[in-house]
């Protein structure tokens, strides 16, 4: 698969504006996307990276964006974000490119996600 540099500008950015069904619905194919041609599409990782951790989140369009994704996913969905995050930890470059080991917050935060989501399904998620 080729990205050129504008598709890969416009396919990244969307994720971000996407509501919380097609969050849910698109989520699986840019985690494996991203996964598998992260140097292609480098602005779409990012754009991903931004929804998967509270803290970048928050910068671009509040915490209580982050809770309306996170509530919309089912905890399969969940888990596998949790298996993204331990696919791309501990990786320098992507360490250098978010300021932080990216995975492995994923892991941090999504790992209690799931926990939370398995005992309280009704997403009680603080914002």
């Amino acid at each position: 698969m080729d990205f050129d540099d504008g598709a890969s500008v416009h396919f990244g950015a969307i994720i971000q504006f996407m509501d919380s069904d097609k969050y849910r619905a698109f989520l699986p194919a840019w985690l494996t996307v991203t996964l598998m041609h992260r140097l292609e599409v480098s602005f779409a990782f990012a754009s991903l990276i931004v929804t998967l951790i509270p803290e970048k989140s928050a910068i671009i369009d509040g915490p209580a964006r982050f809770k309306e994704r996170i509530c919309a996913l089912d905890v399969d969905q969940m888990r596998a974000v949790v298996a993204y995050g331990r696919a791309i930890q501990g990786d320098p470059g992507i360490a250098k490119f978010t300021g932080m080991d990216a995975g492995a917050r994923i892991v941090e935060v999504w790992t209690v996600l799931v926990e939370d989501s398995v005992h309280a399904p009704q997403c009680s998620i603080a914002p």
